[in-house]
Formats: C-alpha cells, structure tokens, sequence
C-alpha cells in the first residue's frame, strides 16, 4: 500500500511539474510573440511616417512649381 501511495504522490509532482513547465514555456513562447509583434508594428509606423514624409516634400516641390510657373495673385495658394 505504501509504494501505492508513492507512486500516485511521484505521479502528481510529476504530472504538476510538467504543467508548470508547460505553462512557463507558452508564457515565454507569447511574450516573445508580442516582442516580434511590436517590432513588426514600430517598423511599420516608421516606413509609414518616412512615405508621408517623402509624399509631402514631393508635393510641396510640385506645388511651388506650379505657383511659379502660373502665378494666380488673387488666388489664396498665389500669395504664397
């Protein structure tokens, strides 16, 4: 009866020991997971901000060539 009782007392450490580890490894498994997702998503904020950024120097270059090349003095954009 004894090695009974030590058997199913080995049986249930083990068994809540593996649990741990388990839970241990999915927690590290999702906190790198949500690492990579961060990065991925700080590297697309940064490419999105340098297209806006490049997007508005190529429009204002466009935009003040046409206001040189057809000045509109009356126009709110002309006065620039």
């Amino acid at each position: 009866m004894d090695k009974l009782i030590d058997l199913l007392v080995n049986a249930t450490i083990a068994w809540r020991l593996t649990n741990l580890s388990r839970d241990r490894a999915d927690r590290a498994a999702e906190k790198e997971s949500l690492r990579t997702q961060a990065d991925a998503l700080t590297v697309a904020v940064l490419d999105l901000q340098h297209a806006a950024a490049v997007n508005r120097i190529l429009w204002e270059w466009h935009a003040s060539r046409v206001r040189e090349t057809f000045p509109m003095p009356h126009h709110p954009l002309g006065s620039r």
